[in-house]
């Protein structure tokens, strides 16, 4: 379902649990994603402006030490598709 999945799990250690999470850049899904992060989960998180949702990610690693990957997408609008404009992070570890 998230075209590069397979491709974002050989960076995560799958030795912890994963949460997927939309609208992760703020309100009710920011405060979810930092709960699940709290709890020691892996994310893949999206937001649709992209800067604001690579902050996101950012300061979850660090805050939590987990590893964070995310896409920018407006999914109520169909036509974008989160096929078309997943955008995840590097991970250089």
């Amino acid at each position: 379902m998230f075209g590069n999945w397979p491709r974002m799990c050989q960076f995560w250690n799958m030795n912890k649990p994963v949460a997927v999470i939309t609208g992760a850049s703020r309100g009710i899904g920011f405060a979810i994603a930092q709960k699940f992060a709290s709890e020691g989960f892996n994310l893949f998180i999206g937001g649709t402006n992209l800067e604001t949702i690579s902050k996101v990610s950012n300061q979850f690693e660090l805050d939590y030490g987990i590893k964070c990957g995310f896409y920018a997408a407006d999914l109520s609008m169909i036509e974008n598709g989160i096929i078309s404009t997943l955008s995840p992070k590097e991970q250089s570890s």
